[in-house]
């Protein structure tokens, strides 16, 4: 695909043995989303409306739930590594990046909430407002990642100013501080979130910590020396045991201590294992996985509606109507996918007028 190929490694400009390309990264975001439509459509057969229903599965649903759920710890990975790598880390830079994906997010709310409203009827308006940080989810399912992340992006530069005060040059006193600065947060949202936000500050925020720490002390490089010069074979074996480690060892004592532990270490070893195999450099699996991780975002909005209460009864059985699981994977993420390309060009098209808006009024204030 033709792409930025914009490097995101440790030190954005330094010489690094290990990085991750923009290419990869959507990559792993197409990775990602595919293993987030197996978790949501075959892991949850109560989730079902009348009519649809595999038996068959109900053996393997519970352990493939634990192998799947690390759907969102790749996002929060690359959520954490990216910030290491941005030089501006204020808090104007990450109210930007908040406003232009909460501009993403509610074009396809919007959307959503016409449609539920003419299938179901009016909502309750109180909702909306929540609705619109992803602080309620009935309309937009599976979105409560929107709120985790303006959580995400307001701690961070907070952290940054704090860390610089108290010195924290170091990766033992930044894991020590950080490990303090976490609970703090999830003792604040315990009280005021809910029920899928602290969920995910419990779980996903050390995984974004991990990216952060991972990026910004070149972890992954200090260990690549070790196996840069093997043959490539070698390479390729010990990234496909990574893989392997990462997704299997979820399946064993899933309790929550387990998970949060094995998303610090599972989601890092599964990306660095993916990079040793070099499959990112293969032509067929570039174009497959770029184009998804493109569209990512998108499709993790737009496959909520196959399971709002406010439309699921209309358009499940429209995502479950080829039966096979196989195919219906293929189907919901063909749909979605084409469905996010003109969301996407009216995304771009609102952004742009916020953005010569924008100039509009700093002009205007300058000629002032």
């Amino acid at each position: 695909m033709i792409r930025n190929q914009k490097i995101y490694k440790g030190g954005a400009e330094q010489k690094s043995s290990f990085s991750i390309s923009r290419d990869f990264s959507w990559q792993i975001k197409g990775i990602a989303i595919v293993l987030m439509i197996i978790y949501h459509f075959f892991c949850f057969p109560e989730w079902y409306v009348e009519g649809i229903s595999y038996p068959s599965l109900s053996a393997i649903s519970y352990p493939l739930a634990h192998m799947t759920v690390t759907c969102v710890g790749l996002f929060a990975f690359l959520t954490g590594w990216t910030y290491a790598l941005h030089r501006d880390k204020s808090f104007r830079y990450s109210f930007k990046k908040i406003g232009m994906f909460l501009v993403d997010y509610w074009t396809v709310y919007l959307l959503f909430l016409i449609v539920a409203i003419l299938i179901s009827g009016p909502v309750m308006l109180r909702d909306i407002p929540l609705e619109m940080i992803a602080l309620k989810t009935d309309v937009m399912y599976f979105c409560w990642y929107v709120f985790f992340y303006i959580i995400v992006m307001v701690a961070f530069p907070l952290y940054i100013k704090i860390s610089e005060k108290l010195k924290l040059n170091t990766l033992v006193k930044e894991v020590i501080f950080l490990a303090v600065y976490y609970r703090i947060i999830y003792f604040i949202f315990q009280f005021c979130g809910s029920n899928n936000v602290i969920g995910g500050i419990i779980i996903q925020f050390p995984t974004v910590v991990c990216g952060y720490l991972l990026c910004k002390y070149h972890i992954f490089d200090f260990i690549y020396q070790y196996i840069k010069n093997k043959k490539r074979i070698i390479k390729i074996i010990v990234g496909i045991l990574l893989v392997l480690l990462s997704y299997c060892v979820m399946t064993f004592k899933p309790q929550l201590r387990n998970i949060i532990f094995f998303q610090w270490v599972g989601v890092p070893l599964s990306i660095f294992g993916l990079h040793l195999t070099g499959i990112q450099n293969v032509k067929w699996f570039d174009r497959l996985f770029g184009f998804l991780g493109i569209h990512s975002m998108n499709i993790w909005f737009l496959h909520s509606i196959f399971f709002s209460d406010y439309t699921k009864n209309i358009f499940q059985p429209i995502a479950f109507a080829v039966k096979n699981p196989l195919f219906v994977i293929l189907w919901v993420l063909f749909l979605c996918s084409i469905a996010s390309i003109p969301v996407e060009v009216l995304q771009k098209s609102i952004k742009s007028v916020i953005g010569k808006g924008q100039k509009f009024v700093t002009g205007h204030m300058n000629k002032r």
